[in-house]
């Protein structure tokens, strides 16, 4: 018993470019296989399979290999810039609140680290956003961190968990001490 199902030409449309796109995509992935091997020297012939003609509708662009991954300066270098250790932002969050002994805004946690670690403008949205990723895993997972919104004030301080009551508000000796 055969089936039939209704599409609507919408929707055709779609699947036509869904599997356009795939069949392109597929292509290239041979063709880039094909590159590759016979950069390796082997033909499709010795790989026990027959040869497959490359489609001819278009051919890759050849991509330009980077010169500092080829050069033995290069591989010193990616070498080197492994070495260099990235700061763990949860441990320098933690102590950053407890050198600070205060309520602080995450604003001074981001210009301390980029100070500290002398981090380019270029890099200071990724350098926040892991800050921020940083900040919310001590809140949320380890539970060191508690943000708290001070009445009367914009934004939220945060502080070290023991800084606080059960309640859920700031101690008065650190809520004394808190930044403008």
């Amino acid at each position: 018993m055969a089936r039939s199902i209704q599409i609507s030409d919408s929707d055709l449309v779609d699947l036509q470019k869904f599997y356009s796109l795939q069949l392109e995509q597929a292509e290239q992935r041979v063709q880039d296989l094909r590159n590759t091997l016979s950069k390796l020297g082997i033909s499709g012939e010795t790989t026990g399979r027959p040869a497959v003609a490359a489609p001819a509708a278009k051919e890759a662009a050849p991509q330009a290999e980077d010169a500092s991954s080829t050069t033995k300066a290069g591989r010193k270098k990616k070498a080197a810039k492994k070495l260099l250790k990235k700061p763990k932002w949860g441990e320098f969050i933690m102590e950053f609140l407890n050198s600070q002994n205060r309520l602080v805004r995450v604003g001074s946690i981001i210009d301390e680290a980029l100070a500290q670690y002398d981090i380019p403008d270029e890099e200071r949205k990724g350098t926040e956003q892991a800050i921020y990723n940083g900040l919310n895993r001590l809140q949320k997972v380890n539970e060191q961190v508690v943000g708290y919104q001070i009445p009367g004030k914009k934004g939220r301080y945060y502080g070290a968990k023991e800084w606080f009551g059960e309640d859920g508000t700031p101690r008065e000796e650190f809520l004394e001490n808190v930044e403008a």
